[in-house]
């Protein structure tokens, strides 16, 4: 199940109002019964190491020309989420500060940027502020984990990066991720549908780590204060 927020007196699309969601959207778990006998890559044998100062950044890019950008600060916990238009014209911004406690949203009227901030009550900010502590990149791994995997290749980006080509094969559906050999950390994932024996390719995920940006998560536009009873959660 999908959730979405809407403030019900602007109409303009907030997102959503907690990290538990807003990480739920594009980490989903497998659902599709795989093909046996694929010869085992195994992606156990890494432990994940979390680089200090550093702001996880995950861009999904969709079959449509439309894509995502997601930053998430574990140590400072605070998360960024954009969505844009084909053309890269802002839809929607989601700002997550405090601790998880303070919200800002920008969404883009007609060609003008109009923002709106309100704190989340204490349960839900508790439950951020655990959230933003876990590594969505290290949850991306661990769920690679329950799959089987096939090496397609080998190779050596630099002096320093061996990077390893595996793929997972189901009934409806194949993953090709590139991952670094010696960390298992993913680096892309492409996900294809397969439809009357054609694949089509729907998704791409890319991951990186990043430097700590000062701006990354500023505001330049005033914000409108809401209060937290304003903001309707659809389920769909």
């Amino acid at each position: 199940m999908k959730f979405k927020t809407t403030w019900v007196k602007s109409g303009v699309v907030l997102g959503i109002t907690s990290v538990a969601l807003l990480s739920s959207i594009y980490f989903t778990s497998n659902t599709f019964a795989e093909k046996s006998k694929l010869e085992t890559y195994d992606l156990t044998q890494t432990e994940f190491v979390q680089p200090k100062s550093k702001i996880e950044y995950i861009r999904f890019d969709h079959n449509d020309g439309t894509y995502d950008e997601h930053w998430r600060d574990v140590e400072n916990k605070q998360e960024r989420h954009d969505k844009y238009t084909k053309d890269g014209e802002l839809i929607n911004r989601i700002i997550v500060l405090d601790s998880g406690k303070r919200v800002i949203s920008i969404g883009n009227e007609g060609g003008e940027l109009e923002a709106y901030t309100w704190e989340l009550p204490s349960k839900d900010a508790a439950e951020n502020n655990n959230l933003l502590q876990i590594s969505l990149i290290k949850e991306t791994k661990d769920k690679l984990k329950d799959k089987k995997w096939k090496l397609n290749k080998s190779a050596k980006l630099n002096s320093n990066v061996s990077v390893d080509e595996i793929e997972s094969l189901n009934d409806d559906t194949k993953e090709i991720v590139r991952l670094d050999s010696e960390t298992g950390i993913p680096l892309e994932r492409e996900i294809y549908e397969i439809k009357n024996g054609k694949e089509e390719k729907v998704l791409t995920e890319t991951y990186q780590f990043i430097d700590d940006s000062s701006d990354l998560f500023d505001v330049d536009i005033k914000a409108k204060e809401v209060p937290a009873d304003d903001i309707v959660v659809e389920k769909e």
